[in-house]
């Protein structure tokens, strides 16, 4: 998986609480024609007996990467957009309007993601992106009058951009891992990371926020498929836990290492790696044990839900599984930061507000998702008020984790 990275965060008085998806915040409906634009109303399939949106419907632009080599991540992120909307809908819509989508496929390419947000740059006054960073920066461009809700933490666009991200910023990751192994009584820590910006960023942020730790890192290509002399160099320098800060295709082959080289220390996966599509594409060499995960945005298990959002997100989980078919994990979960913003755009300003009132508005607005977020940073579009934390992995089932590494 390609996203994900975000700020430490965490209730050390009685265990990890980490915040999941509220049933009063809307998820949106995408149908999702490859290649092409095409709309499609949400989905129903929570079954409720709320009346139908019966009003005329508001449309929502979607750049995903449905097909190509990104096409995991953003099948996965459209999945939670698709089933958010459809809960939406299923509860009477926004104000008796349903929401339709409009979604392209990028082809996971910068032309196709280019030709994607020149194709969304009619009808819809605001586009969500379920696209890598590399994807989303290409189509940019082309939105230029539009606002842009992006799902990936990597961007952290500046005050001044039309793009609001809605996610954490880079160093909530990382920072998770530090928080731990200092708690763990861990002393090193190996990373491996990709040898581009994103990797040296993580890398960076680690290394001058890492105190009494020792940050050894391994940095890899992007497109690498053997890590095993990383992972070999790692151990043989002792380190007490690895984490894998790379990205796609390093990762996979980060895990394949770690196996055949019969590695024990714990194995740190990040952001949108902790996803069940993920999850499956390494199951031939999965750890058993060992194996732990920092969601980028959300988190997968209503245990670790603090008190005042337990029952209400709990309840919203059960839907969210009844309407996309499968357990929420972290890339389904966090489409819903999008979809909160989405829904507080509409339903106070309407679909055809300008991008200065939505620009005005979200950085005003406190708005209410797994938990209460806001664009509160005086340098940045990222929302504030996501915690991180640590869950354990085994198989693609994502459990709760307190304690020690």
């Amino acid at each position: 998986m390609h996203q994900g990275r975000e700020s430490a965060s965490a209730d050390r008085n009685g265990g990890r609480r980490r915040h999941v998806a509220s049933l009063g915040a809307a998820v949106l409906a995408a149908g999702g024609l490859l290649a092409a634009c095409g709309s499609s109303p949400a989905s129903s399939g929570s079954g409720g007996s709320s009346p139908a949106a019966s009003e005329s419907p508001y449309t929502v632009g979607v750049l995903a990467d449905l097909t190509g080599s990104d096409a995991s991540f953003g099948s996965d992120v459209l999945k939670g957009v698709k089933g958010g909307f459809a809960i939406v809908n299923d509860h009477g819509g926004i104000d008796g309007h349903p929401v339709h989508l409009t979604t392209c496929d990028t082809q996971s390419t910068a032309s196709g993601a280019s030709l994607c947000g020149s194709k969304l740059d009619t009808g819809n006054s605001f586009v969500i992106t379920a696209a890598s960073i590399s994807d989303t920066k290409a189509a940019l461009p082309a939105l230029s009058g539009h606002l842009v809700l992006v799902n990936s933490p990597l961007l952290n666009p500046p005050r001044t951009s039309n793009a609001f991200q809605c996610a954490p910023p880079l160093s909530a990751i990382p920072g998770e891992v530090l928080t731990e192994a200092r708690q763990s009584g861990v002393h090193t820590v190996g990373v491996v990371a990709t040898n581009d910006a994103t990797g040296t960023g993580e890398v960076g942020y680690m290394q001058a926020h890492a105190g009494s730790l020792k940050i050894i890192p391994q940095f890899v290509p992007t497109s690498t498929t053997d890590v095993t002399a990383a992972i070999d160099a790692l151990t043989g320098a002792h380190a007490q836990i690895i984490y894998v800060a790379a990205l796609g295709t390093a990762a996979a082959a980060t895990v394949e290492a770690y196996h055949e080289l019969g590695v024990t220390v714990p194995l740190v996966l990040t952001g949108g790696d902790v996803n069940g599509t993920f999850l499956r594409s390494i199951s031939a060499y999965e750890p058993t044990s060992n194996l732990y995960g920092v969601p980028d945005e959300a988190a997968t298990v209503p245990a670790d839900l603090p008190a005042p959002y337990e029952a209400r997100d709990t309840t919203y989980f059960a839907e969210l599984q009844k309407v996309t078919g499968s357990p929420p994990d972290a890339t389904i979960v966090a489409a819903e930061y999008n979809v909160s913003v989405a829904v507080a755009l509409l339903r106070h300003l309407g679909p055809s507000a300008s991008l200065a009132a939505m620009e005005s508005y979200l950085h005003r607005a406190k708005i209410t998702s797994l938990t209460d977020v806001s664009f509160s940073s005086p340098s940045l579009n990222v929302l504030s008020g996501i915690s991180a934390g640590i869950v354990r992995i085994s198989g693609v089932h994502i459990d709760a984790f307190r304690g020690k590494l």
